[in-house]
């Protein structure tokens, strides 16, 4: 896979995304109320079209996720969730140029939402279908053509600028860049974590627990 190829590929993820988003249309047709569940259905369809998208590439053949050492699960899980708290060291840079505060406040107020709907889907499907595009997809294809660390990179910079909040911005000229900043290390770390396993099965835990601790902190 060359560049032009790979972000094409994220052209493609983000439109999907938003046309399997218009299905809100319908119960917003019908008066229905739907924003309890719609993450979990636009995430649940996502990563449905992404897998049958896998199959095809690969083959019917193509199983998932690839036997690896069990040890590579438990360092993603400790890795996962010890990233949000040591989001104040990466910040340290950032925040000496932005001249920024971008400290964490531990006050555990996502408690509540852990047991809904739409945050079991940010919690685990968001990071199953991210995981099978940004790293099974996007970065095992572009380690066959170019290095690992430039792959590395890439890949994460293309997982960072998809989280880039295009609506936010319409309407808040102040946004910081700092989330894409955080979720470009964080995609790195994950893509290490699927280069040293050679099995996507730890990148996905490590993704979950970072957003499980993301939601909860």
């Amino acid at each position: 896979m060359n560049i032009i190829k790979a972000l094409i590929s994220l052209i493609l993820y983000v439109v999907c995304s938003e046309i399997i988003g218009l299905w809100i249309e319908i119960p917003d047709y019908f008066g229905i109320k739907y924003y309890s569940y719609y993450f979990f259905i636009s995430e649940l369809l996502l990563l449905i079209l992404i897998i049958i998208f896998l199959r095809l590439i690969r083959g019917k053949n193509y199983k998932l996720p690839q036997v690896t050492n069990r040890k590579w699960y438990y360092i993603a899980s400790a890795v996962g969730i010890l990233y949000v708290p040591f989001q104040d060291f990466i910040n340290i840079p950032y925040d000496l140029l932005f001249q920024t505060n971008n400290k964490i406040t531990y006050d555990f107020n996502g408690i509540s939402e852990l047991i809904t709907i739409n945050s079991l889907a940010i919690i685990i499907l968001f990071p199953i279908a991210e995981e099978l595009f940004f790293r099974e997809y996007l970065l095992n294809g572009l380690k066959n053509k170019y290095s690992i660390i430039f792959s590395l990179i890439f890949s994460s910079f293309l997982f960072s600028i998809m989280h880039f909040p295009y609506t936010q911005m319409y309407f808040d000229l102040d946004y910081n860049i700092n989330q894409l900043y955080i979720t470009f290390f964080g995609g790195l770390i994950s893509g290490i974590i699927y280069i040293k396993s050679k099995s996507i099965g730890p990148s996905i835990l490590m993704h979950i627990f970072w957003n499980f601790s993301a939601v909860l902190i």
